[in-house]
């Protein structure tokens, strides 16, 4: 403690753990930093004076790892047969302090600034204990990448403080070099992680904390870790609370095509020294999209040689996202690899337009005729961009060489935001599963009366 009005905070709020404070006040003259900046207290004949100090570790808890942990536990064993055999008691006792031993240990000095020698020596024994979370954020991001997050922390419901949540708020980011590795945070030069934080929206009462993160991910598979530790006053004495959060590196794949074509691609994943039975999964996009891997079932993964997985996918919607694509061995459950696929979706080339007026909330039925451009006959696959809006009664429609047939088509009313909404019906090869037939866009006009 170094300053009057960072020791008057502390006895306001942090809790005593050893001794206890009086009734009286601090004195206005009790700190004197002398020009090296070293904290200077005048004592006279006979005084005693309790000497603040704190202790703040920003050092995340990390727990044995289990081959200390197993030498330890070799050690109390042997400890305690050699006190069997020697007849002495206590071993056990002996043994549970030895494990017990402090983490840490601080050595405090007091020393005469008159005569220069010292006075007292204090030794502060540290065992950490674990932080209780109150939030784990996980994120997956590329590797080798910057990721750049906004985060929105916004006050209960119930708090009626008329003090600004933003101003009252200050956060602390306590970095670690590996989730797996278990070292310490790395110095400011090697400092991977930038927290920014401010008010979001208007400053007041009900104004939230708004934090941007920018973390430079590793490389596959790496996973970074840290914390960020937010307080309620400047001098760190009420932890509000501790989150962590956690960053996961995937291998890149992109994908850019037009909504209704198919996208191919190769991922390539080398083998390691085991031969392994591995499977590929993928998770859902916004727009419904899911992906075909090529072998769909269990396959073998050939050790120490380069694998080929194929993956087929189709975009139902214009825009951009993120799918994830784990390939995982059935036997151990273990993870083998990991893509992160980031999708961007153009429009599509629209043959015909339709524009429709439908009652809202009452389903529809129509029908519209389609003709053959080709000379043979052609089996077509119907697809539609949004299964909630439309959906063709039957998926594959079999035409005659420049003939005709009837498209019937299924409409749920449902409107969307606006009372107006789109969708796309693609006509498909269904020999070659190519797409770029045909795409018709129906334009929806929901209206709440009945419609003729």
């Amino acid at each position: 403690v170094a300053g009057l009005a960072e020791w008057r905070q502390l006895r306001r709020s942090a809790r005593v753990c050893v001794g206890e404070l009086g009734p009286e006040p601090a004195e206005m003259d009790l700190f004197d930093v002398d020009g090296a900046g070293r904290v200077q207290l005048a004592l006279l004949p006979h005084e005693t004076l309790h000497v603040p100090l704190t202790y703040l570790s920003l050092l995340p808890y990390l727990p044995l790892s289990r081959t200390r942990a197993a030498e330890r536990g070799l050690d109390r064993a042997v400890r305690d047969r050699e006190g069997k055999e020697e007849g002495k008691e206590g071993a056990g006792e002996r043994a549970s302090n030895a494990d017990q031993a402090p983490a840490r240990v601080i050595e405090l000095r007091v020393i005469s600034c008159t005569h220069g020698h010292v006075v007292a020596v204090v030794r502060v024994q540290l065992r950490p204990r674990p932080a209780v979370l109150q939030r784990t954020l996980r994120f997956f991001e590329p590797e080798n990448g910057l990721m750049r997050r906004r985060i929105r922390y916004l006050p209960s419901h119930g708090s009626r403080s008329n003090i600004s949540f933003a101003s009252s708020r200050f956060v602390h980011c306590v970095e670690t070099a590996s989730a797996e590795d278990g070292d310490a945070s790395a110095g400011p030069g090697g400092s991977r992680v930038v927290v920014e934080w401010g008010p979001c929206g208007a400053d007041g009462p009900g104004g939230g904390l708004e934090l941007l993160l920018r973390v430079r991910s590793g490389s596959f598979p790496s996973c970074g870790l840290f914390y960020l530790l937010i307080y309620q006053d400047p001098h760190r004495c009420r932890l509000h609370e501790v989150w962590q959060v956690v960053v996961q590196s995937r291998q890149r794949l992109d994908l850019h095509g037009c909504v209704g074509s198919v996208l191919a691609a190769d991922l390539v994943v080398r083998g390691d020294r085991f031969p392994r039975r591995v499977r590929a999964s993928s998770s859902r996009g916004r727009g419904g999209e899911l992906v075909q891997f090529s072998p769909q079932a269990t396959f073998q993964l050939v050790p120490g040689a380069y694998n080929r997985l194929g993956l087929q996918l189709t975009p139902r919607s214009i825009g951009q996202r993120r799918l994830q694509i784990h390939l995982v061995d059935v036997d151990s459950g273990c993870l083998v690899s990991a893509w992160l696929l980031l999708l961007a979706a153009a429009a599509p080339l629209v043959t015909r337009t339709y524009d429709m007026e439908l009652q809202a909330h009452t389903p529809a039925h129509k029908k519209i005729v389609f003709k053959n451009p080709w000379a043979e006959a052609r089996r077509f696959l119907l697809q539609s961009s949004d299964e909630a809006l439309m959906l063709p009664r039957a998926p594959v429609l079999e035409v005659a060489g420049g003939g005709t047939a009837l498209l019937r088509l299924w409409f749920s009313g449902q409107p969307q935001q606006g009372g107006k909404s789109e969708v796309y019906l693609f006509l498909s090869d269904a020999q070659s599963g190519a797409g770029g037939e045909d795409c018709f866009l129906f334009r929806i006009h929901h209206s709440n009366h009945s419609v003729g």
